[in-house]
């Protein structure tokens, strides 16, 4: 592992569009019961810390962010109007509660129904007032959405805020601030040039839009 942190201002906020995060930095899998997801991410640049530059195959994905329960259960909601108790992600964190299992960080199917109830908020605020930093809503800064970036500038979602990702593709937000955790070793440190489909930023990193 390779660490720049003078160059790469690794705690400054980026701002990209939500629909570029196609992919997860990661797998994804059935959580322990117990565990607050039903699916776990499993980010493929293990171990690592923010600023981090890593080689490898971690960069290749293979789940997309839109099969997670928590994107289909937020477009079945506000976009095609089923009620929350009618989704899969509300049933699988229900059957979790009623076998005496913590879930969602809820214990009862009331709690369930508050937090679910809890999104609507978070989507009405989203949609009147934009999207905020979570830092500019004076909360715990390293809780922004995380990305990692690809060896050829694709963006990947690496972790935290999922749910408010969800809102902004589903509100088709045109940007939303990010964290960069890790880059890719071959796009800091390039074999050729730099392709003609990627962003500059200020940092001098590259991000490259998904088509």
């Amino acid at each position: 592992m390779h660490r720049t942190e003078s160059n790469l201002e690794i705690f400054k906020l980026h701002w990209v569009d939500p629909e570029d995060l196609e992919h997860i930095a990661g797998t994804v899998s059935e959580s322990e019961p117990g565990a607050y997801h039903i699916e776990q991410i499993r980010p493929s640049a293990k171990d690592t810390e923010f600023g981090s530059i890593e080689g490898g195959d971690w960069d290749e994905p293979t789940h997309r962010f839109d099969s997670l329960l928590n994107y289909q259960a937020f477009r079945d909601h506000f976009v095609d109007g089923v009620p929350w108790d009618e989704t899969k992600l509300y049933h699988r964190h229900a059957e979790r509660i009623e076998d005496e299992y913590r879930s969602y960080g809820c214990r009862s199917i009331g709690n369930l129904q508050q937090k679910f109830e809890s999104y609507d908020e978070l989507y009405q605020k989203i949609e009147t007032e934009g999207y905020r930093s979570v830092r500019e809503l004076q909360a715990d800064p390293l809780h922004d959405i995380r990305i990692s970036i690809g060896r050829s500038g694709r963006l990947l979602y690496h972790g935290e805020g999922r749910h408010r990702l969800c809102i902004a593709k589903i509100l088709s937000i045109d940007e939303i601030p990010v964290l960069v955790h890790t880059r890719h070793q071959e796009l800091v440190y390039p074999k050729s040039a730099k392709s003609d489909n990627q962003i500059p930023i200020s940092n001098g990193t590259t991000f490259k839009r998904n088509k």
